[in-house]
Order: structure tokens, then C-alpha cells, then sequence
């Protein structure tokens, strides 16, 4: 969710100029390399090439500046695991490449790398999560697939056997996750659309909410009895999970301060504990280090420091939340690394800090690391609004929508009109919302499969929150 301060179609008339531009509509870092999507639904990259996660042979190889990776030109989404790369295309079918030990690209076979991108399974697909030997795949019904390494339970099955899930198997018979992320620990944690958490695999540090640090949870169950989580980030053994009501919460290890609640490093974590009391946006963590963007814009990092992956110009540890820089427009931050981080801001530029040993900053440099961000060149990145209330939120369910989607706005008792605009620009339609009411039903069954922008405008024509949603079937 996010609150535009400038009109929705300022940007929708912006966006074909800037696509003309070449623009990148997104980003996304692996563990030692970052991929950006182009407007034209090309792939780029640069970093460390291994395991032919770069869809080249060129393997293992330094990229210092961005190169094309693969050749397809309809690209709509794209994510990232330790060694892996994964795109969805415009007709919602999923493409895979890199690492492929245990068969954690889930396309039967266990060659530990693959070079060209490979489809996975049939059908759409809305979500990938990967980490080195498995991986997670939410389907565009809702339904949750796993395959690679097994020997924690990581499929969810209720047994250690197969040890390796070559093919794609389905976890559980739920049709309603949304989110799911995979832990260095062996572990798998779903966000479903009710808001509530599940998980299963290995519990270390108590990241499954058991009462040891150790063990394993054979099959899913449900992680507390809280329905309010809408994000959820883990990349090692611990947890960031924010709440609609843009409050942050975190479990799990936190022998360097990555918990961020600055109580003692050896405290066993298996209950959430709210990170400060202010309200967040987005979030991201790596392998010991956490990050935040507030609400107001301003960026945040604790945890282990080491390269200086926090970003504050230093290289001692921070168990309680610090500010990078002082600037207040910050849009996205992510991290799948156990030492670097890159963040977007507003004005469409890309940072990135700590280390740099792969050419991990796109300059063509390596082994030049910072401690403060340090700025990607030649990259114009479109960038999403800004929110200004984290506990103003539009929502949408279910989210992918196939068929229906019903847009719950009852925190905009202001809204009279509903925006709908596609990622190249074009206004689609709008629609004026009943009086009185707090729900909007509508059936995008004719809508092609893609990502979508909806906004909500008050009378005077102002646009005062804003939902990306995405089709697929």
C-alpha cells in the first residue's frame, strides 16, 4: 500500500515518457549480484555470475556493469535466491535458472546448475522464494508448491523422504497465501491472505515460535494467533514481520542485534517483539542484519555490520535501529546477502552500500566496499509513491486476483472514485465508488494477466492512497 503526495495520473502520463527512457521498474539483489526489469520487460544484471545464474556460460565470472540476462522481452516480475534467477512472464508462466542442487528449481532434475532459463510447472505463477537447495512457489490460485532439500522438513510433507523433491510438490491444501519466504535455517514461513502466519522446517532459534532452539515442525502450523501480518522478510534465522497497522515486529536469532529490540544478544527469541514504536513501510533483512523504511520516508538498518552493510559510515554492530543518512525520500530497501544491501529512493536514482567484492555496485569496480550508500550509476528507476500513513491502508482480496477482486477502503471514508492504470502508463478506467459504503466489488476476469496500479481519489480529484494489484490465472 501506498499513498501518492502527487496525482496518479501525473505518473500514468509520466510513466510511457520515462519507459521511452528505458527506464528499470524494479530491483532485486541475490547474494553476491543485483538484476534490475527494464520498462520493455527485459532482464539485466551484473554482479557474480555462478551456478549460471546469469543465464550464461560466462561462469564463474565478474559482471561489473549491467549485461542482458536471457533473451525474453515480456517479463512482468522478477525475484531472486542465493544463487538463482526467476522471472514470471506476461502470460503468467514461470522461468527459473541457476543452482539447481537437490532440484531446487523444482524441474526434476538435480544438476547442480542450469544455464538456460527453464520453465516451472504449468500454468501462473505470483511468488518465488528461494534460498541455496529449495525453493517456495505460490501459484495464481492461492496454493503453495515447494521442491529441492528435504532433510528439514523443508517440503512441508510431514517426512524427510523424498531427502531431494526433484518435481514440484503442494504444501497443504490452502488456496489463500500470499507471501512465503525460505530461511538459511531450512525453514518456510507463508503469509495467507487472512492475515495470519504459518510455518515449517527447522525451528532454530526459535524462528517457528517453539519452545527449544531446536527441532523441526514436520508439517505447517499456524506461527501465534495474531491475523494482522501483511509483510513478512527472513533470510537467515530471523524475522521481520510488519502488521497493518504499520507496527514491526521480530523473532528469531539475534546474536548481533538484527532483532532490533536491543534487549540481551543471547535472548532465546520465540515470541514478536515489537521493534520501537514507530510504523513502518517496507522491510528487508539479510543474513544477521535487518532494514526499514518508516513512514516518513526515512531509512533504517541494525544488526551485524561487519562490511558495513548497515550503511552508517561505520563498522560496529547496532542492536537497535539507526538511520542511514538524513534523507526522507527513500522508496524501496532489500537484501538477500549476508553483506551488502541496495535501496531505492523517490527520485528514481539506486544505492547500494557494504561490500563490493563481486561488483556488486554496478560501477565497475570490485573489491571497493562502502560503509554509506553509494550510488548506482546510469540507472533511472521508476519509483512507487510514497506513504505518508502507515495505518491508512487500502486493501485488496484476494490479491492475485483471477476473476473478482473485492478493495476494502473503509480508512478512506474520503474516497468517491476508484484509478485503475497499467505499469506502462495508460489509464484504464475510472470508476466512481457507492456513498456510504467501505467495499468495492469488481470482476477484472477480462483484464489481461500483469501487475496494475489502483488508486483511490477524493472529490477534488485528489489521489490519497494507491494498492498494486496482480492478475493472474
Amino acid at each position: 500500500m501506498h499513498i501518492f503526495r502527487n496525482s496518479f495520473l501525473l505518473l500514468c502520463l509520466l510513466l510511457p515518457r520515462m519507459g521511452q527512457a528505458q527506464c528499470y521498474t524494479d530491483f532485486n539483489p541475490q547474494e553476491f549480484c543485483v538484476t534490475v526489469l527494464k520498462s520493455d520487460g527485459t532482464l539485466w544484471g551484473w554482479g557474480y555470475n555462478s551456478y549460471y545464474n546469469f543465464a550464461s556460460p560466462n561462469d564463474p565470472i565478474i559482471e561489473y556493469e549491467p549485461i542482458q540476462i536471457g533473451s525474453f522481452n515480456d517479463i512482468v516480475a522478477n525475484t531472486n535466491g542465493g544463487f538463482n534467477t526467476f522471472v514470471i512472464r506476461a502470460n503468467g508462466s514461470l522461468w527459473g535458472v541457476g543452482q539447481n542442487t537437490n532440484g531446487a528449481l523444482g524441474v526434476n532434475s538435480s544438476v547442480d546448475g542450469i544455464s538456460n532459463f527453464t520453465q516451472i510447472g504449468t500454468g501462473s505463477w505470483v511468488g518465488v522464494s528461494n534460498y541455496r537447495g529449495f525453493s517456495y512457489f505460490i501459484r495464481g490460485n492461492g496454493t503453495l508448491w515447494g521442491a529441492g532439500v528435504n532433510d528439514s522438513y523443508q517440503m512441508g510433507q510431514g517426512s524427510t523422504t523424498p531427502l531431494s523433491q526433484l518435481s514440484l510438490v503442494q504444501i497443504t491444501t490452502a488456496s489463500n497465501y500470499v507471501d512465503v519466504v525460505s530461511s538459511a535455517t531450512g525453514t518456510g514461513i507463508a503469509l495467507r491472505s487472512d492475515g495470519t502466519l504459518w510455518g515449517w522446517g527447522a525451528n532454530f532459534s526459535g524462528l517457528l515460535m517453539q519452545g527449544s532452539s531446536t527441532g523441526v515442525v514436520p508439517l505447517p502450523i499456524q506461527l501465534g494467533s495474531d491475523n494482522q501480518w501483511q509483510k513478512i522478510s527472513s533470510f537467515g534465522a530471523h524475522i521481520l514481520a510488519l502488521k497493518t497497522d504499520g507496527s514491526l515486529w521480530s523473532w528469531g536469532e539475534g546474536g548481533y542485534g538484527q532483532a532490533g529490540d536491543g534487549l540481551s544478544l543471547t535472548l532465546f527469541r520465540n515470541t514478536p517483539r515489537r521493534v520501537g514504536t514507530d510504523t513502518w513501510r517496507e522491510i528487508a533483512t539479510g543474513l544477521f542484519s535487518s532494514y526499514g523504511i518508516k513512514t516518513d520516508g526515512t531509512l533504517w538498518a541494525w544488526g551485524r555490520n561487519d562490511f558495513g552493510q548497515l550503511g552508517i559510515g561505520n563498522l560496529i554492530d547496532q542492536p537497535l535501529p539507526v538511520q542511514i543518512g538524513t534523507d526522507s525520500n527513500w522508496d524501496k530497501v532489500k537484501c538477500k546477502s549476508p553483506n551488502f544491501a541496495i535501496a531505492s529512493k523517490t527520485d528514481g536514482t539506486l544505492w547500494v552500500w557494504g561490500d563490493n567484492t563481486y561488483g556488486q555496485f554496478g560501477n565497475g569496480t570490485s573489491d571497493n566496499s562502502s560503509t554509506v550508500p553509494v550510488q548506482v550509476p546510469g540507472i533511472c528507476l521508476l519509483s512507487s509513491p510514497e506513504v505518508t500513513a502507515a495505518s491508512a491502508v487500502l486493501k485488496g482480496y484476494p490479491n492475485p486476483a483471477s476473476d473478482i477482486i473485492t478493495l476494502d477502503y473503509a480508512a478512506f471514508p474520503e474516497a468517491t472514485a476508484l484509478v485503475w492504470c497499467d505499469l506502462t502508463g495508460r489509464i484504464l478506467r475510472q470508476v466512481p465508488l457507492p456513498h456510504g459504503e467501505t467495499q468495492f466489488t469488481e470482476d477484472v476476469s477480462a483484464m489481461p494477466i500483469g501487475s496494475y496500479l489502483t488508486a483511490l481519489q477524493n472529490k477534488n480529484g485528489q489521489i490519497i492512497t494507491q494498492l498494486r494489484v496482480l492478475i493472474a490465472r
